[in-house]
């Protein structure tokens, strides 16, 4: 599940063994790509320019309804999710993902700069995973890889 290796060597019974194990200091990137949604777009370049160097194809979606249409056009591997934004928040979008059969299991991390309870209702609504801003880039990245190898693991088992 974390892309490594295990290796036993043993010179015979009674002789001992050694025993190797190696892991990557990152899980192995997946096929597919990160949905970006954020209607900062400063904050959108940083978040893109992070997955990118990361290795993550990356799409991005300045509001709610640019990103519905981003899902029906090509489904992603997980998204970010900002949850204040114009036309359709971050609540909405998240709620009309897990309203549809196709949509229902795409990972999402929603980020909020309103703190915890608006956070309780993203994860209430079917989000997998809420950051308060400011957060710490390598926490958004460490939890992305996380929940696509999460998933990743549940599609195979």
């Amino acid at each position: 599940m974390h892309g490594g290796t295990i290796r036993v060597e043993s010179a015979g019974a009674g002789r001992g063994a050694t025993f190797r194990v190696r892991l990557p200091l990152r899980p192995p990137v997946l096929e597919g790509e990160i949905l970006l949604v954020d209607d900062d777009a400063e904050l959108l370049q940083a978040l893109a320019e992070t997955f990118t160097r990361q290795g993550y194809g990356v799409r991005v979606a300045r509001d709610g309804e640019e990103a519905l249409a981003a899902v029906a056009a090509a489904r992603p591997t997980c998204i970010v999710l900002d949850l204040q934004m114009p036309r359709l928040n971050g609540l909405q979008v998240l709620q009309a993902l897990r309203e549809q059969e196709g949509t229902r299991s795409i990972p999402v991390v929603t980020l909020t700069g309103r703190g915890q309870r608006q956070g309780r209702e993203a994860l209430r609504l079917g989000a997998q995973e809420f950051l308060t801003k400011p957060f710490s880039s390598s926490v958004l990245v460490a939890t992305v890889d996380r929940l696509i190898q999460r998933a990743a693991h549940e599609r195979q088992g």
